[in-house]
């Protein structure tokens, strides 16, 4: 796993190369209007959101037992989905 440091040079190195490459006069940073959601979570939160998951609670619902916003839910859902840890499901809008 990389480290924060890692993870910061290889964010800064790949806006450079787009900037680079791209030179346009405008950037846009995806998510980067975003301000109420929460980027951390513990091990317990992210087993807790598993299991909610599995059990095919809606998103909504979800983020009331976690006590998260919707669209935190929502990017942690993402994150575990894109890493393997929880697979799809048949429905999985945030209702």
């Amino acid at each position: 796993m990389k480290s924060a440091e890692q993870k910061e040079n290889l964010t800064i190195a790949r806006m450079e190369d787009f900037y680079l490459r791209v030179r346009r006069d405008n950037i846009n940073i995806s998510l980067e209007d975003i301000e109420d959601s929460e980027w951390m979570w513990s091990n317990k939160e992210i087993a807790k959101l598993d299991r909610l998951w599995e059990r095919n609670v809606p998103m909504k619902r979800m983020a009331v037992v976690l006590e998260r916003t919707e669209i935190a839910v929502f990017f942690q859902v993402l994150d575990r989905l894109y890493k393997g840890a929880i697979k799809p499901r048949e429905d999985w809008r945030i209702r």
